[in-house]
């Protein structure tokens, strides 16, 4: 009996700890991880890259209400991992559009050490409260002639984070 009486409480006080551990993992954020390449020839090491490449996102809010969203670079390096940046917080009005392009990329990745010799090559992470219509346009040719076009669609990947991360805190 005495081990019971000491038990119980023991229980009781990590069923407590328990449920504050799992109610901190309890928001969902929605995320896209665009690939992303801005470079000319000769500014990624180790790259075959002639010509330049360029990438272009364009974010839309399918929505009637504003949405919170935000974004930064995941830089890839030849065999280790790169930088990752800081967040960018933004809004999207309902039914409006925005676009992420390479000059606004080598801007934020030149404040977070997130190039490479003055290119990039790596993600764009975006997260918002609400669903997004996520596409690129990817090009890669010289000023006269492109040698490839891309346009891709991303679809969203809902992740639980942090409490610290829910977009209360953005």
């Amino acid at each position: 009996m005495k081990y019971v009486k000491f038990i119980a409480p023991l229980l009781l006080l990590a069923s407590t700890f328990a449920a504050k551990a799992d109610s901190t993992f309890t928001t969902n954020v929605h995320q896209y991880a665009v690939k992303a390449v801005c470079a000319s020839e000769g500014e990624l090491a180790e790259s075959e890259i002639f010509g330049f490449q360029s990438t272009t996102i364009n974010l839309h809010n399918p929505f009637y209400e504003d949405t919170k969203l935000r974004w930064k670079l995941a830089a890839a390096q030849s065999g280790y991992q790169g930088e990752i940046s800081k967040f960018m917080d933004t809004d999207l009005r309902p039914d409006g559009a925005m676009r992420i392009d390479c000059s606004q990329i080598r801007r934020w990745g030149e404040e977070h050490n997130a190039l490479e010799n003055g290119g990039f090559e790596g993600f764009v992470v975006i997260q918002s409260e609400n669903e997004l219509d996520v596409t690129s346009f990817h090009y890669a040719g010289d000023k006269e002639s492109a040698r490839s076009v891309e346009v891709e669609t991303y679809q969203v990947r809902k992740i639980t984070a942090p409490e610290r991360f829910s977009v209360s805190q953005w």
